[in-house]
């Protein structure tokens, strides 16, 4: 009786997700900020590289959140490049000029206090590889999943890199 083996079926299914690609620039363009989203001349004589979504939502830094949820405040974003008034929780197209995205100031109102917080921009890139691994250990494709998007990651060309404002933004108050 032959014995069969797993292993070239793992070793497969391993070397189709190793193909797996992680966004660098394409298909991020968007229609543009959103409505609420004002460009200061700076901004505009910049160009935008793209406008990409951010969520920007209240967090009270419990791990149940269940009141922050339930809160809304109206804040403004302000940077060098834009300014916007919105009512969080919300989902806005914010601009992204690459790694020259300016840090950003956003300032709520909640319940009668004020509260202040600066978001710098981060490589999404290297955050969207960072996620990648850690589902690939999630999986089970443990290590060997893991050093395969290591590779693609030090092997991507990161002149190419996306730039911009984390895809999820807390407002601790």
């Amino acid at each position: 009786m032959k014995r069969t083996t797993i292993w070239p079926v793992v070793a497969a299914v391993i070397l189709s997700l190793s193909g797996c690609s992680v966004p660098q620039s394409g298909g991020i363009d968007g229609d543009g900020p959103s409505s609420d989203v004002t460009l200061t001349a700076d901004g505009t004589a910049r160009q935008p590289i793209a406008f990409l979504p951010t969520e920007i939502k209240l967090s009270s830094g419990e791990l149940d959140d269940a009141e922050a949820k339930r809160k809304k405040a109206t804040c403004t974003l302000a940077s060098s490049a834009f300014t916007a008034q919105a009512k969080i929780p919300a989902r806005l197209s914010l601009p992204t000029y690459g790694k020259s995205t300016p840090e950003m100031t956003i300032t709520c109102d909640v319940d009668g206090d004020t509260v202040t917080q600066t978001a710098k921009p981060v490589n999404l890139t290297v955050q969207a590889y960072q996620a990648q691994a850690a589902g690939h250990m999630l999986i089970g494709f443990g290590l060997v999943g893991a050093a395969i998007s290591g590779t693609q990651s030090a092997n991507r060309d990161k002149s190419k890199d996306v730039w911009g404002y984390s895809n999820v933004i807390q407002v601790q108050y």
